[in-house]
């Protein structure tokens, strides 16, 4: 299958459809198609090619989506690090990765400038805000000087982007997720299928954006052309106030950001009746804050088990949350799950184990830091 640049149809088909909105700043389909070419061309000029990695540090913002953009038209890698990492960490995660470009805000670029000393490679660093520290490049102005022509076809490209984003196991150091080639076009189509994503929908980024399933619900929402309305960072008040101002379909959160959501929609109630679908995820979430969710702001609740490095495994639909308590959904169509006790069997109904999934959704191995490093 050949690859098919999304964002340039929608700039094509619907090209003044609001494609991001933040603060007071609307950016379109054609211009966000515009900017994403220009991003492309200028990873290119610092010589980056098909399958290098690109790290970035920030908060979410519209630069982020025209460099993400940018970064499939290009079939680069994407390659977020958490904006919680200081010093080392920083620097292990650019060094495992192998990227060739740094990208960071202004918040975040005193984190990545700390880490620069241990970074064992040739790396360029490109500073996304106000500030450019000696050693940096300024992404604006880079961006200026690049041409808006659409970047030559990455054809061994044919899914949902290409990332490799890292995840904290028990022990060691943060794993790289490898996914070259992006999520392959069955398993984003039953994403879209079994959430009922359309184009009509509005979806708040509000989470960070450096988590899988962040990243994983914007990118199906632009694939299918929604507007989507960016939170740098989560604050509940700020939240509910864009969901009634934007009319807000949709979003993904931890239990943990619903908490807080429903705290200030209690203190202070708004107009949430267009939220549709509140998606679920990184960890579980307890019947009676679903029960409390479910009173204030309607049956709208999606719960998802998954992992960065498997993909979304079962889903418990919003008829469900109370009517099922406990349980983490249905299988997703063409999972193989199991669970296992410690000598590697199944265990019997009723009993603890280990989840243990096979599907076409999983990241390949992480390759070595001498196969992943060119030249």
């Amino acid at each position: 299958m050949a690859f098919v640049d999304v964002l340039a149809v929608h700039a094509a088909t619907t090209p003044h459809k609001a494609a991001v909105i933040e603060g007071n700043s609307t950016t379109d389909f054609e211009t966000l198609n515009r900017r994403a070419n220009k991003a492309a061309n200028m990873l290119a000029g610092l010589g980056c090619d098909v399958h290098d990695r690109v790290a970035s540090m920030w908060f979410n913002s519209t630069t982020g989506f025209e460099l993400s953009h940018g970064l499939r038209k290009a079939g680069l890698v994407g390659t977020p690090i958490n904006y919680r990492l200081r010093g080392s960490e920083v620097a292990y995660v650019v060094n495992d990765s192998g990227a060739l470009v740094v990208v960071a805000d202004d918040p975040h670029i005193d984190a990545v400038e700390a880490a620069r000393a241990e970074v064992t490679r040739d790396v360029r660093f490109l500073a996304a805000g106000e500030r450019v520290p000696p050693g940096w490049l300024s992404y604006s102005q880079l961006m200026d000087s690049a041409s808006e022509d659409p970047p030559p076809p990455p054809e061994e490209i044919t899914g949902l982007g290409p990332s490799m984003i890292y995840t904290s196991g028990t022990t060691g150091h943060p794993k790289g997720t490898w996914r070259p080639n992006g999520v392959n076009v069955e398993n984003v189509m039953q994403m879209v299928s079994i959430f009922e994503l359309t184009a009509e929908d509005v979806h708040l980024v509000c989470g960070p954006g450096y988590h899988s399933a962040v990243a994983m619900f914007s990118a199906l929402h632009h694939l299918l052309g929604s507007t989507i309305v960016v939170q740098p960072k989560f604050e509940a008040v700020a939240s509910l106030d864009l969901i009634e101002q934007h009319r807000v379909t949709t979003t993904m959160m931890a239990p943990t950001l619903l908490r807080r959501l429903l705290d200030a929609q209690e203190a202070r109630p708004r107009n949430l009746g267009s939220l549709r679908a509140v998606f679920l995820g990184a960890a579980p979430c307890p019947y009676a804050l679903k029960s409390r969710a479910e009173n204030l702001i309607g049956q709208v609740l999606w719960e998802f088990y998954g992992a960065t490095e498997t993909g979304i495994n079962t889903v418990l639909r919003p008829e469900d949350q109370l009517r099922k308590p406990g349980s983490c959904g249905q299988a997703v169509p063409g999972q193989e799950i199991r669970l296992a006790g410690a000598d590697g069997n199944e265990v019997p109904d009723g009993a603890a184990g280990e989840f243990m999934v096979r599907n076409t959704w999983l990241a390949e191995p992480q390759p070595s830091r001498r196969l992943l490093q060119r030249g």
